[in-house]
């Protein structure tokens, strides 16, 4: 399986720290919509911020809640499809 992997254009590592990384904010993320954090919204995990991802290159890609799970999912579905590699 490749390590990295393409998400609306950008490119993220599909490492293992990276995986855990995603998961947990994947979570985060699932709670929030759950508890009603609107779409756009960048401020979702914490107030006092805009949530982003790094992607492969180290850039900061500003993400909403719904974003994020859609990253997950995403990263997920790689993982499924090449699941050997």
């Amino acid at each position: 399986m490749s390590q990295f992997f393409t998400f609306k254009a950008a490119k993220f590592s599909h490492d293992n720290d990276a995986r855990q990384d995603l998961l947990e904010a994947a979570f985060c993320a699932h709670l929030a919509i759950l508890n009603g954090v609107a779409p756009g919204d960048l401020r979702w995990l914490n107030p006092s911020w805009d949530f982003f991802c790094r992607d492969a290159e180290g850039r900061k890609i500003p993400m909403d809640a719904f974003t994020v799970l859609a990253l997950f999912r995403a990263s997920y579905g790689q993982r499924l499809h090449h699941p050997n590699g």
